[in-house]
C-alpha cells in the first residue's frame, strides 16, 4: 500500500471517528436534558463537543503516523501526506458530520430554540474546517498545473565586464516527474518562445527507480533535444538524476551539454560567459577545482555564472567574489507556503526569503534560485500552494 493510498484511508476513518464522537456525545446531554425538564435542550452542538472530536481526531492522526511509520517505512515527507490528507480530507469530513447531525437535530425539534442547534462559535469552526476541502483541491489538482514565467528586474553585472548588450538566460529546473508528456513539453514551449540567449537546467528531471528511468529515457532526451540557444544549453544533475550515469544518458544526441564539475566558455553578442557547472557534492575536491577556478582565474572581461541544483554554495563564497551570478533550483519555493511565514520545508541552509525562489542578493552575491516546475514524488504530497511553478528568464546588463 502507498503512503498516499494509506494517507487517505486514515484520514476518512479519522474524519468518521470524530464526527460520530460529536455526535454521540451531543447526543447524550439532549437526552440527559429531555429527561430532566429543568435542563434546556439547546444547543445540539457546542465547542466543547467539537473540542471532544478534535481529540478523537488527534489521537487517530498519532496513531496513523505509527502504522505508517510500521506499515510503509514512513519519512518526512510521509509524515507530511499524512498530515496534509488529515487536514483536506479527514477535518472536512467531521466537520460536514457534524454539521449534518445538527441539521437533523433541529429537524426533529422544530421551533424557536432549534435555531440554537449549534452555536455560533461552533458553527465557525465547522465552516473553517469545510473550507479545507476546497483548498486541498487547490493544491492538489489546479497550482500545480499552473506556470509562471519570472521575469525579475535586469541584473546589472560588474561595469569592467566587457561588452554592452544583453544577455538573457532561460532557467528551467526541477521538472521532477514520472512521466515525460504533453505537460513538459508545453513547458518546453514556454521557454523557448521567450528566446533566451543561453539556456541553464539545474537538475531533477526524471524521478524514476533504475526500470522507470530506462523506460522513459528516449522520452526525455527527445525534449531536452528540443533546447536550443545561440549560447549554449548547459545541465547539471540533482538529487533524483542519480547514479551519475544517466545524465550522459539523458543528453545524448542532443545540444545540451551536461557539466561535470568542469567550466565551460561561451560568448553571446559582444559579452563573453565563463559557465562553471558543479554536482551534488559541493565540497568535493572537482567542484572545489571548478570554483576556485571561477574566483581566481584571471581576466574581468567575461561574466562568471555558478551553475548547482542547490543553493548552498552561496554561503561558502568569499566576500568579494568574482562570480557574478549562481543559478540554482533544489527548494522548489517550498511547494507550500504559509501566509506570513513563508515556505515550510527548503532542504536548505540559505535563508527561507532566499530558498522561496527568485533572484536575491544575498550577502553580496547575486542568486538565482527557480521553484521549480514538478513536485517531489515518492512519499511526499502532490501539492502546490502560494507557490506556482515556473521557468525563469533572467536579463543581464
Amino acid at each position: 500500500m502507498s503512503i498516499a493510498t494509506f494517507s487517505l484511508v486514515a484520514a476518512v476513518a479519522a474524519g468518521l471517528l470524530a464526527g460520530v464522537a460529536v455526535g454521540a456525545v451531543a447526543a447524550r446531554r439532549r437526552s440527559s436534558a429531555a429527561v430532566d425538564d429543568t435542563r434546556p435542550m439547546r444547543p445540539a452542538v457546542t465547542s466543547v463537543d467539537l473540542l471532544v472530536g478534535a481529540v478523537v481526531g488527534g489521537v487517530s492522526y498519532v496513531i496513523a503516523l505509527a502504522a505508517a511509520e510500521l506499515l510503509v517505512g514512513m519519512t518526512v515527507f510521509g509524515a507530511m501526506s499524512v498530515t496534509y490528507l488529515f487536514a483536506v480530507v479527514g477535518v472536512p469530513l467531521a466537520m460536514a458530520l457534524v454539521l449534518s447531525l445538527a441539521v437533523r437535530g433541529r429537524r426533529r425539534e422544530p421551533g424557536p430554540a432549534a435555531r440554537r442547534a449549534i452555536t455560533r462559535p461552533a458553527l465557525a469552526v465547522c465552516a473553517a474546517g469545510l473550507l479545507l476541502a476546497p483548498l486541498g483541491v487547490y493544491a492538489t489538482h489546479i497550482e500545480p498545473g499552473m506556470l509562471d514565467i519570472d521575469r525579475p528586474a535586469p541584473l546589472a553585472v560588474a561595469s569592467e565586464r566587457g561588452g554592452t548588450g544583453t544577455v538573457t538566460i532561460g532557467v528551467l529546473t526541477d521538472l521532477q516527474t514520472t512521466s515525460i508528456g504533453a505537460r513538459e513539453h508545453a513547458v518546453v514551449d514556454e521557454l523557448l518562445a521567450t528566446q533566451p540567449d543561453v539556456i541553464l537546467l539545474p537538475g531533477d528531471f526524471l524521478q524514476e527507480d533504475d526500470a522507470g528511468f530506462a523506460r522513459h529515457v528516449s522520452a526525455l532526451r527527445e525534449l531536452l533535444g528540443r533546447l536550443s540557444a545561440p549560447g549554449g544549453v548547459f545541465l547539471v544533475g540533482g538529487d533524483v538524476d542519480q547514479p551519475l550515469d544517466r545524465l550522459p544518458q539523458m543528453v545524448e544526441g542532443t545540444s545540451v551539454r551536461y557539466l561535470a564539475d568542469e567550466v565551460v566558455r561561451t560568448t553571446v553578442g559582444d559579452r563573453s560567459l565563463t559557465i562553471g557547472g558543479i554536482g551534488l557534492d559541493y565540497d568535493s575536491p572537482s567542484a572545489l577545482a571548478v570554483l576556485d577556478e571561477l574566483e581566481v582565474a584571471p581576466g574581468d572581461d567575461d561574466i562568471r555564472i555558478l551553475l548547482a541544483h542547490r543553493p548552498d554554495p552561496v554561503l561558502d563564497r568569499p566576500a568579494v567574489s568574482r562570480i557574478d551570478l549562481q543559478v540554482s533550483g533544489h527548494t522548489h519555493g517550498g511547494q507550500i507556503a504559509v501566509p506570513f511565514v513563508g515556505p515550510i520545508l527548503t532542504l536548505t541552509a540559505v535563508p527561507r526569503h532566499v530558498a522561496a525562489g527568485g533572484l536575491h542578493d544575498l550577502d553580496g552575491h547575486a542568486i538565482y534560485i527557480g521553484r521549480g516546475v514538478g513536485l517531489e514524488r515518492g512519499q511526499a504530497p502532490q501539492v502546490r500552494f502560494r507557490v506556482r511553478p515556473n521557468i525563469g528568464v533572467l536579463t543581464l546588463t
